[in-house]
This record gives structure tokens, sequence and C-alpha cells, in this order.
């Protein structure tokens, strides 16, 4: 990974209390989120949410979810949480409530009783959560009989948002063996930016719409590059 894939990416929202000391809610670093930890304040108005600890540990989670959500991401893309306590006692209530959100997700956890928390809160949580997966984004390449008949497959894949860019190059030179000679012929080609999860049905599309009888689809994965225009091609594609 080259040191553009390490830049910070500060994440603020109101669906989360506002900081209140000199930290982010979250940095985002690659596919990679990391919350503050949260304790149970209103995001509106930041006031303390006092009452039974299932009350408390509900707006914990809820902070969490609202700093997710301005991410992009959600509660089932978390794969780390650590929970504070300041009495472990209380461990099976607020694992009740833990379990309604994270349930099924499963994220890797760790629980520990320390003396105090902030504003002398019983709960505190922080997570972190893979935003996005680092291959998920990829590149396909396939060859076309001819420029015109390249530009129609891109502005279909890019219509029915199969893809997020395609990029034509109209003329390359392609030497193969068929029909029991070798072959020496001028075609072009297809660069095609789409997420993992769209190949196959992407690649489905272009060989129903290609005027070959079976044309190859071939992808690669991207694993490094501009985030933002990863972040670009994965809007793009599939909404």
């Amino acid at each position: 990974m080259n040191q553009s894939s390490y830049k910070k990416n500060i994440i603020n929202t109101t669906k989360a209390p506002a900081a209140i000391g000199p930290y982010e809610q979250a940095i985002r670093v690659g596919p990679f989120l990391f919350t503050s930890g949260q304790i149970p304040l209103e995001p509106a108005d930041g006031s303390l949410v006092t009452g039974e600890i299932e009350e408390t540990t509900e707006r914990v989670i809820l902070n969490l979810k609202g700093i997710l959500e301005a991410a992009g991401a959600s509660l089932a893309q978390v794969i780390k949480v650590t929970v504070y306590l300041t009495d472990m006692s209380q461990f099976a209530r607020v694992n009740a409530v833990y379990e309604k959100y994270f349930g099924e997700s499963k994220p890797a956890r760790a629980c520990v009783e320390v003396s105090a928390l902030p504003k002398n809160v019983p709960v505190e949580m922080e997570a972190v959560a893979l935003v996005d997966d680092p291959g998920d984004v990829v590149v396909s390449f396939v060859t076309v009989p001819s420029e015109e008949e390249g530009g129609k497959l891109a502005k279909g894949l890019v219509e029915s948002k199969l893809a997020a860019c395609v990029n034509i190059i109209p003329s390359i030179r392609s030497i193969y063996f068929w029909e029991g000679k070798v072959c020496d012929d001028k075609e072009g080609l297809l660069i095609i930016k789409t997420k993992r999860e769209l190949f196959e049905k992407m690649s489905q599309w272009v060989q129903a719409n290609h005027s070959y009888d079976v044309p190859e689809v071939i992808s690669l994965p991207v694993n490094d590059g501009s985030q933002k225009y990863l972040d670009w091609v994965r809007e793009k594609c599939g909404r």
C-alpha cells in the first residue's frame, strides 16, 4: 500500500454526541473506521442519559450506530468492540442489550472493568469497522470487434449501473490460434471499473449483448489507490 492509503479521514456527524475533548468522533483510514469511545449522551444537546443500565447501554450503541452510518457503514460491519464497565456485575444486563444489536454479526469483543469513566457513566464502548472490503472494487477487461460495438457496450454497462466507468481502447493487436491457424487481428478493449459483487451479473450482461459467442471477461481486484475514487466507483455501481 502506498502512503495515500494511510490518509486520515475525519468523520463528524450530528447523529452522535459532539466530541467533548481533543479528539474526533471517528477516523477512517483506508477501509477501516475507528470510533472514539461513546458514552450515554444525547446527540442533540449532549445531555447525559441516566436511569437503568439498559437505557444507558442502548444510547451508547445508538451513538456508535450514528457514527457508522455517517461513514457509510452499519453495525453489521463492525469487527471489534471494546466495552468498558464500572461494575462487572452489570455485564449480563449490558450483554442482553448488546445482543439485540450485534447478535447476528458477532464482532470480536473485549469487556473491561474500570474504576471510573467520563462524567461518571457506567458504560462506554468503542468500535472498529471494516467500512469497505479492500478488494471489493475490480477492473475487468473485455475485447470487442470494433470501437462502435465497444461504445454501445460501455454505455449499456454504465446506464445499467453495472459499471461506474468504462475506458475504451479503440485498437489493440491480437495474435491467437483459432481453428487450426494463427490469426492476427485488430480489436478494441474495454476496461471496466465495477464492484466485485456485480462482476457475475456484469459478465452475464456482456455475454448476452456481445457479438462474440463466448467473450472472455477477465477481472482483477483493485487493492490500492485513491480512496475518493474507489468510493465513487462503489457509489455509482448497483444503486
